[in-house]
């Protein structure tokens, strides 16, 4: 069943966006991003949503401005995952989830890691 992106929104009490196999695509990580990032979100889960590069780079920077968050799963995404994934969205999720050189705790759940081959971060699931 596709979400439409229109009603995709956070109530700000809640501790976990929970959307899980369903399309937000790219425009439902744009319209989520103003209301994570103003918001004490616990846990982010948004694997396999059809999001692409474009919505990988933005789910990024709404990590990077959400302290708080400490669960992500987003693996199954094409623009992280399989033969459609992008270099440069799978390094800007890289290098948010790397909060060793950050005062910010480690992730408790986290379904990706990154590694590194000839140069270029790729995203591997983490089982």
């Amino acid at each position: 069943m596709k979400v439409p992106a229109a009603h995709v929104f956070v109530l700000p009490f809640c501790a976990c966006v929970l959307c899980r196999n369903n399309t937000i695509e790219d425009e439902g990580v744009e319209r989520m991003h103003n209301a994570l990032v103003q918001s004490h979100m616990k846990g982010l889960f948004v694997p396999y949503n059809g999001i692409t590069r474009r919505g990988i780079v933005k789910l990024a920077e709404t990590v990077s401005l959400t302290p708080s968050l400490t669960s992500l799963r987003v693996w199954g995404n094409p623009g992280l995952s399989g033969s459609t994934s992008d270099d440069a969205a799978c390094a800007k999720m890289a290098a948010v989830i790397d909060r060793s050189k950050t005062s910010l705790p480690d992730f408790v759940d986290l379904d990706i890691r990154a590694y590194e081959v000839d140069g270029i971060v790729k995203l591997a699931a983490i089982q």
